[in-house]
């Protein structure tokens, strides 16, 4: 994957022989650090059927993110 700018990006799709390139929109989140529900430094990415679970930096939780509906909500963590 490469980026372009703020807005475009290019990935390598290998197994396709091609590369696809995307431009960008902001689907959660505003920019900067928000609340409990908000995203605060997203670090790594899941995908789970039509939801996104998204690992927070530094604040050791989990959020899922709905591509249907675009919310956000806590994903519990058990220990």
């Amino acid at each position: 994957m490469a980026v372009l700018d703020e807005t475009r990006i290019v990935i390598a799709d290998t197994y396709n022989h091609k590369l696809a390139a995307r431009t960008l929109t902001t689907q959660a989140g505003s920019g900067r650090p928000g609340s409990e529900t908000d995203l605060k430094e997203p670090g790594g990415l899941a995908i789970c059927g039509d939801k996104v679970l998204i690992a927070g930096t530094n604040d050791n939780r989990i959020v899922q993110y709905d591509l249907n509906t675009r919310k956000l909500t806590d994903w519990p963590i058990t220990e």
